[in-house]
């Protein structure tokens, strides 16, 4: 009875336990608070509620069996927990719920991007008397609501914390947050949201407008964090490996001819158009003569 008790007590108790258990941890803690967004934010009140629910996704999670590889128990989950809310309460923790759900979120965004930025292109027109679907104001509505996602991207970013391998460390000091971000992705997340469509709020001309066509032209480098955020939700969601790679040799094949077509109809309407032929033709037999 003694040795059934024992094995009883080292036994882990939930589900949490006995996944950090597979991973090599054997945690049977009885103290750890679960009501750490509570004792974060008390109150009963809708706002309050609100607010611990915010807090609960900017904490570390232990959902995903990704976070236990650094994070290898749930007493650790605990104490990152109250180190983040006590010194680093506005940083999101990159091992976080929320920050998965921002993947998605951006997955979505940047697919509409990559998507949607080539019918720009093929149905784009000089004229001033033509006024292509592009120039609708539905659609410009859109593709202002979906830039202004690319824009909140550069703040969530600076504000969420990396893992540092040298160290073994999750750093989410705010100052070194912001020189890794300057250091890394921040030129690149800044170019894939600059705003292009000014034609929204004023009257144009048509070198602004090539100038804008030139900035859409940094949204195609989407397709770098759209590769970083889509590895993050299948360690989340524990795709497998050659599951997740046909997926994104198809996806990118599908878009690259997608652009092509889009680009090759914009040359043609916009380049062929406005210069014939004959033109070219009467070029080439100067440079030869």
């Amino acid at each position: 009875m003694v040795k059934k008790t024992k094995a009883k007590i080292n036994e882990p108790k939930t589900g949490v336990q006995r996944m950090f258990a597979n991973h090599g941890h054997d945690c049977t803690l009885e103290d750890i608070a679960e009501d750490y967004d509570v004792q974060f934010i008390p109150g009963t009140s809708k706002w309050a509620k609100v607010r611990r629910f915010f807090v609960r996704l900017k904490v570390v999670s232990e959902i995903s069996k990704f976070y236990t590889h650094h994070l290898r128990s749930f007493g650790a989950i605990s104490k990152e927990r109250k180190r983040q809310l006590k010194y680093y309460p506005h940083t999101i923790h990159p091992f976080s719920t929320g920050r998965v759900v921002w993947a998605l979120i951006m997955i979505v965004v940047i697919l509409y991007e990559l998507l949607c930025l080539p019918f720009h292109y093929l149905l784009f027109d000089f004229t001033p008397n033509i006024h292509p679907f592009v120039s609708n104001i539905v659609w410009q509505s859109i593709r202002l609501f979906f830039n202004s996602f690319l824009l909140i991207n550069i703040v969530i970013n600076a504000l969420t914390g990396y893992y540092d391998e040298p160290m073994q460390k999750v750093v989410l000091d705010l100052r070194l947050i912001l020189i890794n971000y300057l250091k890394k992705t921040f030129i690149l997340d800044m170019l894939t949201a600059l705003p292009v469509y000014w034609e929204i709020f004023f009257n144009v001309s048509k070198g602004t407008l090539a100038l804008s066509l030139w900035l859409a032209f940094f949204r195609f480098l989407l397709v770098i964090p759209f590769n970083r955020y889509s590895k993050l939700v299948a360690d989340y969601y524990n795709i497998e490996h050659y599951n997740y790679m046909t997926t994104l040799v198809v996806f990118y094949t599908v878009i690259f001819w997608h652009i092509m077509c889009c680009a090759i109809g914009f040359i043609r309407t916009n380049i062929l158009h406005y210069c014939p032929s004959t033109q070219l033709f009467d070029i080439n037999t100067k440079q030869r003569t």
